[in-house]
């Protein structure tokens, strides 16, 4: 079994690291993909921290990557906004990630767009209502991303999702998506690597998210058997091209 691709967009949490800590041969992976000029963009829905915070946590790690490298839902909403002349946002995530919406107004009473991500423990009843309420008269609604399920104190539990769900469910409107699995995030990546989507290998643990949103757009996949592996519900109707036990395997593969 061999792979054929030109170029790679690598999940991190559960593929590159967890909990933390990184994933025995997932950095000299990247290191040797560096040293032999091998394209490739980390594609991920981390919500929790703003873009500068994830490069440093890499460059802790021993990896020397251009901050571009690392596309986010939160760049990708940045790029949204901008495009679509809305300054006048409801923001509701971690507070580091508001780092990241500095040039925006930010206005919890009428916005013209509401603007939710991961709040993890902070997810209520009252914290519900609050951003269906301002919801109600707002001209976008705006997700990071919609995943079921994410690592929570080690082990598997809710994320962003099934909040988002319930929240649309009650305002019957859909919230905009900008993190996997939908289209135009992958499309971002694509465009930015200049190739066609059948010569880019989408490496991914969430069989839904990554796998699933990437065969929509038509690129490979290869899902590992770590991070989110073997603990979410495995659809019978998604099947990746290549599995494997973890991401340093790849380099066999490839080369």
């Amino acid at each position: 079994m061999s792979i054929k691709a030109k170029a790679l967009l690598i999940d991190l949490e559960g593929v590159v690291y967890q909990d933390g800590h990184t994933i025995p041969g997932s950095i000299s992976f990247i290191q040797y993909l560096d040293k032999i000029n091998f394209p490739y963009l980390f594609l991920t829905n981390t919500t929790t921290m703003p873009r500068k915070d994830i490069f440093k946590k890499l460059s802790n790690f021993g990896l020397k990557i251009n901050l571009e490298k690392i596309i986010t839902p939160l760049i990708s909403t940045q790029n949204y906004l901008k495009k679509n002349q809305i300054s006048s946002i409801a923001l509701y995530c971690n507070n580091k990630c508001k780092e990241d919406f500095v040039t925006f107004d930010i206005n919890h009473h009428s916005p013209d767009a509401v603007i939710i991500g991961d709040l993890y423990k902070k997810f209520s009843w009252t914290k519900l209502n609050e951003i269906f309420h301002i919801s109600l008269k707002a001209k976008k609604l705006i997700a990071f991303h919609k995943n079921k399920t994410g690592a929570r104190d080690g082990s598997l539990g809710l994320d962003l999702g099934p909040f988002v769900k319930a929240l649309e469910y009650a305002l019957g409107r859909n919230f905009i998506l900008m993190g996997k699995p939908n289209k135009n995030f992958f499309q971002t990546a694509i465009d930015q690597l200049g190739l066609k989507p059948k010569d880019i290998l989408m490496i991914g643990d969430d069989i839904n998210v990554d796998i699933g949103g990437a065969q929509q757009i038509n690129l490979q996949t290869c899902l590992v058997k770590t991070g989110k592996y073997g603990k979410q519900p495995n659809p019978k109707s998604i099947k990746p091209n290549y599995l494997v036990p973890k991401l340093s395997n790849i380099k066999s593969l490839l080369f």
